[in-house]
């Protein structure tokens, strides 16, 4: 249905992605196209940028991916965070895009101390998220 003059090229280029998502983002338990990345990277391709922070302090391991352009919307951003310690698996926590998650508890279920004032300063996802 997606590209009717051409169909097999058109799976094809759509299973190098899930193969691709598979290496990237599976777990024993998720192929990598059911995971959060995985679904985002589906509808919205791949980012522009990533930030990762792996080991900032008082904060769970997160990535914020950026779009500065995707179909008709411009600077997309989404926050993914490792919940626990083990395992390579992220979840969308927060984005500034409607249709997706939009969290305004993202700081508390991020950060162990998000009521401090100095997390502006030793955080990176404040320059992103405000």
């Amino acid at each position: 249905n997606r590209n009717p003059s051409a169909p097999e090229k058109a799976w094809n280029d759509y299973t190098i992605i899930l193969n691709t998502l598979a290496k990237k983002y599976g777990t024993a338990s998720s192929p990598g196209y059911e995971t959060d990345r995985g679904r985002i990277y589906i509808r919205y391709g791949e980012p522009d940028r990533i930030v990762r922070a792996t080991n900032e302090k008082k904060a769970l391991p997160y990535e914020v991916w950026f779009y500065y352009r995707s179909g008709t919307k411009t600077n997309l951003k989404f926050l993914f965070f490792q919940p626990g310690m083990l395992g390579s698996l992220m979840m969308l926590l927060h984005s500034n895009v409607p249709e997706e998650t939009v969290n305004p508890y993202w700081k508390e279920m991020l950060l162990s101390d998000p009521g401090n004032g100095d997390n502006k300063l030793t955080h990176k996802v404040f320059e992103f998220f405000n």
